[in-house]
């Protein structure tokens, strides 16, 4: 018996956030979509998880630990990811702005 093993560190690309308010009120409630460009079968590995959170990454451009996660699922009908749950803006974001970071090139340029 023999099987294929696709080791892969290949960042996902061209990540776009939508309907994302450029602020957000303690108890708003948010239904982010997030889309990327679809992986090519058998050279890299598929997504394994992806997770909706507040506030900013780390430096590592991993999840803070104390930060509340949102899983996410495929939805066929809006061909993005969403959050497998309705995201719920906690109180103790008060008065702080929920941001997007903008995809960027592999120039470093913001995407169009």
């Amino acid at each position: 018996m023999t099987a294929e093993l696709i080791l892969d560190s290949t960042p996902a690309e061209e990540l776009k956030i939508a309907n994302v308010p450029p602020k957000a009120r303690p108890e708003d409630r948010l239904k982010p979509r997030l889309t990327l460009k679809p992986r090519a079968n058998g050279t890299q590995a598929p997504i394994e998880k992806i997770a909706f959170f507040f506030g900013e990454a780390d430096k590592e451009h991993k999840l803070p630990d104390k930060a509340l996660k949102f899983d996410a699922v495929w939805d066929k009908a809006q061909d993005a990811y969403v959050p497998k749950e309705e995201m719920l803006v906690p109180a103790d974001k008060l008065g702080k702005a929920v941001r997007q970071r903008p995809s960027r090139n592999r120039h470093g340029r913001p995407q169009e």
